[in-house]
């Protein structure tokens, strides 16, 4: 994953760019971030705090610099032969359990469900990691296993389409009215306490540059969770 000279000299083009549109409002800023540090990559393991933001909650955290190996201590990057894989293995160990998993959990605890996920049984994780990568993906074709057991079943035209998330616009709602009103009472309560597990000045910068600029991470939300939750345990104790 070495960077060859056309992949460098994109990676600092884009990088001129994302350090213009950060002082402006556009709506490709993000991913223009994004796509900066996914350039500028040297390894698999920066490519993959690069695509989820991680970067920037280690620096908000205190927890290393911008070349912090992963999220997960514990794991050791290069258990498997082929970097794809080890990439899955990073998303089993971390994106599965902190993300998708801990969401799923939230609604059915919601609606008192003991919800269960057939993908992950044993028996069908041991299958899908014994398979050869080339027979999941090719040709820039993933998950191709479940795509023709499903193909049988549903049309392929109404599966092949794009992706339509579910994410609130929270990058809207902290700038406007109210939800500024909560967010700045919270921050300004709750600082002292967050400070014990968080890096003020870093998330001071990062808050200035939304609230002037539009610049919005997905840390200045996580940050905000947290201090509300460390105010309800301090009024509560």
């Amino acid at each position: 994953f070495l960077r060859g000279t056309l992949r460098s000299v994109t990676g600092r083009l884009v990088s001129d760019i994302d350090d213009i549109t950060k002082y402006g409002n556009f709506s490709l800023a993000d991913n223009v971030h994004t796509l900066n540090h996914v350039l500028n990559a040297d390894t698999y393991k920066d490519y993959y705090l690069a695509m989820g933001d991680r970067r920037e909650v280690y620096r908000l955290t205190g927890r290393g610099n911008a070349n912090i190996d992963t999220v997960n201590d514990g794991y050791q990057y290069g258990l498997l032969p082929d970097p794809e894989s080890d990439l899955m293995l990073m998303d089993m160990q971390q994106y599965l359990p902190d993300d998708i998993l801990a969401k799923v959990d939230r609604a059915g605890m919601y609606y008192s469900l003991e919800t269960r996920i057939p993908l992950l049984d044993a028996d069908v994780m041991e299958l899908a990691w014994s398979l050869p990568l080339s027979y999941k993906m090719s040709d820039g074709i993933t998950k191709k296993p479940l795509r023709n057991i499903l193909y049988r079943y549903v049309p392929k035209e109404l599966m092949d389409r794009p992706k339509k998330g579910f994410s609130v616009p929270v990058s809207k709602w902290l700038r406007e009215g109210e939800m500024l009103n909560r967010a700045e009472s919270v921050l300004a309560d709750a600082r002292l306490l967050a400070s014990d597990y968080i890096d003020m000045r870093v998330f001071d910068s990062i808050w200035q540059k939304y609230k002037n600029d539009g610049q919005f991470s997905p840390v200045i939300w996580y940050v905000f969770v947290l201090m509300k939750w460390l105010r309800y345990r301090s009024d509560t104790h």
